[in-house]
């Protein structure tokens, strides 16, 4: 595995906060009638919840064989703000130690120990999504950030519902639902001041795939537990040949206190400060 394949996965976790937008705080939680109103109204009851822990994990397979790695984090969506460690170690014998992703409003920091001689000791990047949109891809970034767990958003144009039945998830009972996302449909019912940010993601997600499907484990209340999505890696680009990318996110303890910190200005690098060398760090790479 190189360094193409973290620069591949970066990619879905710089906004990975997408999961849990502002919430209202007078909303109330939102029940559903059938299968479909049950996927379509889990964004706004994750919101609702206001806070929660997830842990996510990735299975990517291909010629060069499987792949499976992950990292746990919280969200607080009054405040916009969500916190994932990611171990990396199976990806690249070198990252021993995590990437460390703080997600504050519209800003994603990141710390990676590969990008230390970039950003110095402090070792936090600044990324917003007006600098991938601008240079991303010069660093295989695209434009947008597309983010895997976007898919509690896209879960507003789910349709082709599948009741599968009851499975109990870290303890809790849910109902598992199998589905296929029409990404039009979820841009159109994404709240208003939303959609521009949401777009973007959509747009990356479709250029690739012509449907997404997915799983879905929801409790009594309404709140997803598990959201599961399997797609081909080889057309992703971060596998050869043929093979899965499969990801899981598990959310759980929601209402429970999260402590969320952002990094202080002064331990943070901006990234179009380091844009170029950045650039220069995985393409002079050899293959």
């Amino acid at each position: 595995m190189s360094r193409s394949i973290i620069l591949a996965l970066l990619a879905p976790l710089l906004l990975v906060a997408a999961c849990a937008t502002e919430a209202d705080p007078a909303a109330t939680r939102v029940e559903a009638a059938s299968p479909i109103a049950a996927l379509r109204a889990v964004p706004d009851n994750a919101a609702d919840a206001f806070t929660g822990r997830i842990e996510m994990t990735f299975t990517i397979g291909g010629t060069d064989g499987e792949v499976a790695f992950g990292g746990v984090g919280a969200f607080d969506t009054q405040a916009r703000r969500t916190t994932l460690l990611l171990d990396l170690g199976a990806v690249d014998e070198g990252l021993d130690e995590p990437l460390e992703i703080v997600v504050d409003g519209d800003v994603t920091y990141l710390r990676l120990p590969m990008l230390a001689s970039l950003t110095g000791e402090a070792g936090w990047l600044s990324v917003t999504a007006d600098d991938l949109d601008q240079a991303g891809g010069a660093i295989g970034l695209p434009g947008g950030g597309t983010d895997p767990t976007q898919i509690l958003e896209a879960l507003r144009g789910a349709g082709a519902v599948e009741e599968v039945g009851p499975q109990d998830v870290r303890g809790v009972a849910t109902t598992r639902y199998d589905a296929t996302i029409d990404l039009a449909t979820a841009l159109d019912e994404a709240p208003a001041d939303e959609r521009g940010r949401i777009e973007a993601q959509l747009d990356e997600l479709g250029a690739t795939l012509e449907d997404l499907p997915v799983s879905v484990w929801i409790d009594a209340e309404g709140l997803a537990r598990r959201v599961q999505i399997e797609l081909d890696s080889g057309a992703l680009g971060i596998a050869e040949g043929d093979g899965q990318l499969t990801m899981t996110l598990e959310l759980f303890d929601y209402g429970e206190p999260v402590q969320i910190a952002v990094p202080a200005p002064a331990d943070v690098t901006a990234f179009d400060e380091v844009l170029g060398s950045l650039a220069d760090s995985f393409t002079d790479e050899p293959a």
